[in-house]
This record gives C-alpha cells, structure tokens and sequence, in this order.
C-alpha cells in the first residue's frame, strides 16, 4: 500500500512539472533576440513585442513590416502571402528554434537572449 502511495504522489508531481512546463512555454516571446538565420550563419536583431493573448509582434529591423505572430500549439508562426508567394516564420516556444522564408527559399533560425 505504502508503494502505491509513493507511485500516486509521483505521478502528481510529474502532471504538476508538466503543467508548470507548458504555462511557461506559452509566454509571448518579449524583448530582444539575437536570431542566428541560415548556414553560413548571419545574425540579426529581433525585437518581440506582446500584442495581447497568444499574440506577439516581430520587428525584424532593417525596414521589414512587422509581423502579427500567433501562438498556435506551442509554435509561434506567421504566414502572409504576397504576390502568390507564401512567406512564412515558425518558431518553437521551448526551444526557440524555427524557420523564416519565403517560396522555395527556407532558412533555419535559431533565437538567443
């Protein structure tokens, strides 16, 4: 009975971390970044900006619009198409890792503090 016990509370303390994990996950991404886009790497400035529920704003600098991102599971993304072409920018919340392109032409991103 005694093991039972332990195996119940350890089971509460895993769904409990889980939780704790995925609330923080879903933050909005918030203040700058130094995203490193490609291989060869380069780098850039990335300024998120909150815009209110599982919404975030990316100023990527450089005189780019400004990009409305949704949160949508645990990924943040945004997808606009312009002259038939689909541009698109997905990043993961736990790992900050995603892409951003547009076309045929997709680039591997990775964002840091």
């Amino acid at each position: 009975m005694a093991i039972f016990r332990v195996g119940i509370a350890g089971a509460a303390a895993v769904a409990a971390s889980l939780a704790l994990a995925n609330t923080a996950a879903a933050e909005p991404l918030s203040g700058s970044y130094t995203a490193t886009i490609g291989n060869p790497p380069m780098t850039q400035t990335w300024v998120f900006t909150p815009c209110g529920p599982d919404c975030t704003s990316l100023d990527m600098g450089g005189g780019a619009p400004i990009k409305e991102m949704r949160l949508q599971g645990s990924t943040w993304s945004w997808t606009q198409t312009s002259d038939g072409i689909p541009c698109t920018t997905s990043i993961d919340a736990g790992s900050l890792a995603g892409s951003t392109g547009c076309g045929g032409m997709t680039f591997p991103v990775q964002l840091s503090r």
